[in-house]
């Protein structure tokens, strides 16, 4: 997946069970998490925190092509979720700061996802708004990264 004009998608499928305690469930999650944040994966996609100037980069180009593109709108709506879904993990097992940090940056893609359906992506002031968005987002996935 992802090998288009961005190429940033890729899926990870866990298959088994293992006998472990909550606390291994948990601290082995984070371990993923972070793996991937940091790119530490088989996929030669820009993954975790790539992903971040991969899309950036489009936004801020003066070809507006890609900004433009159902791509970037499928991104930004299936990105959005997989923050809100780590925003509601960390929540659940109790992890208040990774839990706010998530809910932030949930909170941006979801505004860029609204934003970039919405408006005229040929405007370089919305292109921007939304390239800030992710900034943002991405400053406070670092801080998440950091305290994993």
């Amino acid at each position: 997946m992802g090998k288009r004009e961005i190429p940033i998608l890729n899926v990870l499928t866990i298959t088994g069970k293992a006998e472990k305690s909550q606390e291994e469930i948990l601290s082995d999650a984070l371990k993923t998490a972070k793996n991937h944040l940091l790119g530490n994966e088989w996929c030669e996609n820009a993954s975790g925190l790539e992903a971040y100037p991969a899309l950036i980069k489009h936004l801020e180009s003066e070809n507006t092509e890609l900004a433009c593109s159902w791509n970037l709108e499928y991104f930004l709506g299936t990105y959005a979720p997989l923050k809100w879904y780590a925003w509601k993990f960390f929540e659940r097992h109790e992890l208040q700061e990774l839990a706010t940090l998530y809910k932030s940056i949930y909170e941006n893609w979801q505004k860029a996802f609204e934003m970039k359906k919405s408006l005229d992506m040929s405007a370089k002031k919305n292109r921007t708004a939304i390239a800030e968005l992710l900034k943002q987002a991405e400053a406070w996935e670092r801080q998440a990264v950091d305290r994993m």
